[in-house]
């Protein structure tokens, strides 16, 4: 799944003098361990963004329900680098070899569920996920319905 989104990730792309971040948006339901397939991708502008920030970042990853909540909220982007290796604590996006995308927190004997909801990966396992980026900032969408 994440080496046919690879090509549309490649480059971050100049419009206008802006620095664009392509920012990959799952079309199914978004949850732990969810197929990937169907996508689109969006841009957002991270021209104003701190430059190691703007050398760090790869892709963005579009948080499209509430089953993350409460660490991650509808309509979040989840700014990620596939270049860092995911260290002690980091939230890392992971895929298995079956296509199945998972976000956790790294620790060296397990990978934690964010929210409690999922299974924990323990260490041996490790082998049967590939990290594709560790999320390095959340860019947050304030929309006042959702404290209505």
């Amino acid at each position: 799944y994440f080496s046919e989104m690879e090509e549309d990730l490649a480059m971050k792309h100049s419009t206008e003098g802006k620095m664009m971040l392509p920012v990959l948006c799952s079309l199914g339901n978004m949850k732990d361990g969810m197929y990937g397939g169907n996508y689109h991708t969006e841009t957002l502008d991270i021209s104003e963004y701190p430059s190691i920030l703007q050398e760090e970042a790869d892709f963005g990853l579009k948080i499209l329900s509430d089953f993350f909540e409460p660490v991650y909220f509808l309509n979040d982007i989840l700014i990620c680098s596939c270049k860092r290796r995911p260290e002690y604590n980091d939230i890392v996006i992971y895929f298995d070899k079956n296509g199945r995308l998972y976000i956790r927190k790294y620790f060296e004997t397990h990978l934690e569920p964010l929210n409690g909801f999922g299974e924990r990966i323990q260490s041996n396992r490790y082998d049967e996920f590939k990290a594709k980026g560790v999320v390095l900032r959340v860019v947050r969408e304030f929309n006042i319905e959702q404290y209505r």
